[in-house]
């Protein structure tokens, strides 16, 4: 008889935490009440958008890690009250897995989101701009690239700290499926390997 793993140990560890998350997510209040935002799925370059509204503003959502742009769903459709909404799917994240796609550093993402805005006849128009998480860094920098366009920026959850101290604390007090993927550790590169393996 083979004995188990550690490889094999960590994998089901995370595949269990996981299926305990799935169950929790599906049954809390919010996830019960979302419903899919307004407008299309269209291709904007190398992403998928759903884009509605008009006007010379447009509001651009950007998800966070482990996520898409089904997470802004119709509880947000109101800002077209103002302007146009535009939520990209981020390179290599829902509807914009592309299998050829190979690079996913930032300035991929925000060369994306440029050609986003190219593609929607958006490049003049004044922005705000919203970010989870992942998306929190991806706004505050493509503001920078953009600042001339820019109105405003909201971030929430994103992963900002003063110095390694802080960092390692907030780490620290981080729930079990949020260290899986922040920690730097034999079970977070696992996981990584393995949504990056199975990314379709």
């Amino acid at each position: 008889m083979k004995p188990i793993g550690s490889g094999t140990v960590a994998v089901g560890l995370a595949a269990a935490g996981a299926a305990a998350w799935w169950f929790r997510h599906l049954t809390a209040p919010a996830v019960r009440k979302w419903q899919p935002g307004c407008g299309e799925i269209v291709a904007a370059g190398d992403l998928a958008i759903r884009l509605c509204g008009s006007g010379d503003r447009a509001f651009v959502l950007l998800h966070g890690l482990v996520a898409s742009g089904d997470v802004f769903g119709a509880a947000f459709d109101g800002l077209t009250r103002h302007g146009r909404l535009i939520v990209p799917d981020l390179l290599g994240f829902g509807r914009s897995m592309h299998a050829k796609s190979q690079s996913f550093g930032l300035e991929d993402h925000l060369d994306a989101l440029d050609a986003m805005l190219e593609t929607v006849g958006a490049n003049a128009a004044r922005l705000v701009i919203g970010g989870h998480s992942l998306g929190g860094l991806l706004a505050l920098n493509w503001a920078a690239r953009r600042r001339e366009q820019v109105d405003a920026v909201l971030t929430w959850g994103a992963p900002l700290f003063r110095g390694e101290t802080e960092a390692r604390e907030r780490l620290q007090a981080m729930g079990f499926l949020e260290q899986l993927f922040a920690r730097d550790s034999p079970m977070a590169q696992k996981s990584c390997e393995l949504m990056c393996r199975y990314r379709g």
